[in-house]
């Protein structure tokens, strides 16, 4: 689905586009792209961008919103308000997600 329909990586989340990444040594630069991207297809969707990167030898990484759920809390254009959490704790926001 995600190639015929350029949409996010990872269905089967309720409320989360997620889009993953796979990167040797990934600079701001490409996480500010790829930011761009999720939240591109996050609001083309109606649902909260989550940013899943995995860099060598490091742990996996997950950019969110820090501004919150809200549809105008977050901008493609717009870095400033996104906060790196570890994978775990992401984990754990989603499951709080779901009890809702």
């Amino acid at each position: 689905m995600q190639t015929a329909e350029g949409g996010h990586d990872l269905l089967g989340i309720p409320q989360w586009a997620i889009e993953c990444k796979r990167y040797a040594d990934p600079k701001r630069n490409d996480i500010v792209r790829f930011w761009a991207q999720t939240v591109e297809q996050a609001v083309r969707v109606g649902a909260w961008p989550a940013l899943i990167v995995k860099a060598d030898r490091q742990p996996i990484d997950v950019y969110i919103s820090w501004q919150g759920p809200a549809k105008d809390a977050y901008s493609e254009d717009d870095f400033h308000g996104v906060a790196r959490i570890s994978f775990d704790l992401w984990c754990s926001i989603v499951r709080e997600t779901l009890d809702d």
